[in-house]
């Protein structure tokens, strides 16, 4: 197999691995060195696959029904370039943070650079939260808010 055709299949294995809630295979679709280029986005305040890990375990609750559909895909040496739709339904107690929308649809680019075989940097053209009208700072609260629910029970 083409290395092209290799890191295609990397970020279509992560995106699929993600939607599953499979979190174990970020070790496997990240590099430790990881590096997210938008400062807007969700990824950019942490630093390097363990703390990927810990912005994904977020959304999963945040969104728990979520899906990445892949519009198109290109790849050239070591960057694969994906336009994908996200299509999410907000965790109730989250959504009176957000519209009262039952399914959002965000449809943004991203390009990738790939390193040994895993994901070492990421450029996105738009934001996720910035789409959805909310912050890192409302997402900390809903993390520390549910974090303490989850203690209680």
């Amino acid at each position: 197999m083409r290395i092209e055709e290799r890191n295609k299949q990397l970020i279509r294995s992560l995106l699929e691995s993600t939607d599953r809630g499979d979190f174990d295979s970020i070790k496997k679709h990240y590099h430790n060195d990881f590096i997210e280029h938008n400062a807007s986005s969700a990824l950019h305040s942490y630093d390097g696959r363990k703390d990927v890990e810990s912005a994904f375990h977020i959304f999963q609750r945040i969104f728990p029904k979520r899906k990445h559909i892949i519009d198109d895909i290109i790849a050239e040496g070591d960057k694969v370039a994906a336009r994908i739709t996200f299509i999410a339904t907000p965790a109730g107690n989250f959504s009176s943070m957000l519209s009262q929308k039952n399914e959002y649809r965000i449809t943004s680019t991203a390009i990738y650079r790939v390193k040994e075989f895993q994901i070492i940097e990421k450029w996105t053209q738009i934001s996720a939260l910035k789409e959805l009208g909310i912050s890192l700072d409302d997402i900390k609260r809903f993390d520390y808010v549910t974090n303490q629910t989850d203690d209680v029970s």
